[in-house]
């Protein structure tokens, strides 16, 4: 497959390039790469990413980054509206920051986004402050996201693993069937898992498939029990309880509100 260099025009003063676009099925993204870090925001729908060969899904509410030379494209199956940011490499060497590897610990984190959120009203902004936000985002994907040459190797075994567990989510897995899988001691991948993504294997395992599960629950008339089995909980019980904990209600109670 052929990919295609794109060039952003950026500058030292205005150095972020924000589009507020909306795609559909018949407007993917096709395979691409820059120099620019990208970070998008999935405003509504959901986006099928193919990053550096690698598919993630991401929905309404999520946040995902796409390092300098990340060759990716996007698909769309239904309608979906993004906020998408293109930050230069040239402010990070300004920064004297010579690796620009950055990864995003929590996708959901409502408060992490809020500032970033704040790019749809920058050009209701006098320039000094939208020169002064746009500084602040680097300073917060600086500050909280940069990894260093030992993270990025730990973080691209990390991805290998969350890769793992998209493709098997619904079946029966588990921290020592990964660990093996993967070469790891489970004590020793259970630390460094936790210290990644901030939560544990089982954690982050129990979170995709609500995701997944989520999805179904809204958007098909499935039996809420065959959405639970055909997303990796053992029985309705367990999904209803993982279920509360997020969203502080039952699923079948949720969908009557929501639909």
């Amino acid at each position: 497959m052929d990919h295609h260099l794109e060039i952003v025009k950026t500058n030292i003063k205005y150095p972020i390039v924000f589009y507020n676009h909306q795609f559909n099925k018949s407007r993917p993204v096709s395979s691409h790469y820059h120099q620019d870090i990208e970070v998008v925001y999935v405003v509504s729908g959901k986006v099928e990413a193919y990053i550096d060969g690698k598919k993630e899904i991401f929905y309404q509410g999520e946040m995902f980054i796409i390092n300098s030379h990340s060759v990716h494209q996007f698909n769309f199956p239904e309608f979906t509206h993004l906020y998408t940011y293109l930050l230069s490499v040239d402010v990070f060497k300004e920064f004297q920051i010579q690796s620009y590897f950055f990864k995003l610990k929590a996708p959901s984190n409502k408060e992490w986004f809020k500032p970033w959120l704040e790019m749809k009203y920058i050009h209701h902004l006098l320039p000094i402050e939208q020169h002064i936000l746009m500084y602040q985002l680097y300073q917060k994907l600086i500050q909280d996201c940069l990894l260093d040459k030992k993270q990025e190797e730990n973080t691209k075994e990390i991805y290998k693993i969350i890769e793992e567990i998209e493709k098997r989510y619904n079946q029966d897995l588990t921290l020592e069937i990964i660990a093996e899988q993967f070469h790891f001691h489970p004590n020793s991948l259970s630390r460094l898992f936790k210290r990644q993504t901030t939560i544990s294997f089982y954690q982050y395992l129990q979170k995709i498939r609500l995701k997944h599960a989520y999805y179904d629950l809204i958007h098909t008339n499935m039996k809420i029990i065959d959405i639970a089995l055909n997303h990796g909980f053992k029985n309705v019980k367990s999904f209803e309880n993982v279920f509360k904990k997020e969203y502080h209600t039952t699923p079948t109670k949720y969908r009557k509100v929501n639909n």
